[in-house]
């Protein structure tokens, strides 16, 4: 019986940690790249500032 505990508090503490790692991965994927011009900057600005149109 005690081994069996064991084996269940490793399992239980394996899956936070392996939950911790997938949901900190999501997180750093969704937020813009500081290399990326379009995605984060100035608030103030649209990307239509960038654009010129000869007519």
């Amino acid at each position: 019986m005690l081994s069996s505990d064991i084996v269940i508090v490793l399992l239980g503490t394996s899956v936070v940690i392996l939950t911790a790692i997938l949901i900190n991965r999501r997180r750093n994927a969704s937020k813009p790249s500081s290399r990326d011009p379009w995605g984060s900057g100035e608030k103030s600005r649209m990307n239509s500032d960038y654009i010129y149109i000869d007519q």
